[in-house]
């Protein structure tokens, strides 16, 4: 079982717009994806934070290799600050 939890801060509103249009379509395909067991997101203090885990590595890898995820990624860093991940 891999468990991975991150947190983000948007910066500014443009940012906080970006971040949405971006965040909804990857959480909708981590839910749908194979192996993944839990799916969930929670604002606290002004991050987004998200729990997935996921029934082996494989299977974690493959989403985050998908188009969606790697899209989101890519401009994550210019909207988002990273508080974590594990």
């Amino acid at each position: 079982m891999y468990v991975s939890v991150t947190g983000l801060k948007t910066k500014g509103f443009v940012g906080w717009i970006r971040f949405w249009m971006l965040a909804i379509p990857s959480f909708r395909a981590a839910q749908k994806a194979e192996g993944c067991l839990i799916c969930e997101t929670k604002i606290l203090n002004g991050y987004h934070h998200t729990l997935t885990v996921w029934r082996n590595k494989k299977s974690m890898m493959n989403y985050r290799a998908s188009p969606v995820h790697l899209k989101a990624m890519k401009v994550f860093s210019h909207i988002c600050m990273v508080k974590f991940t594990i």
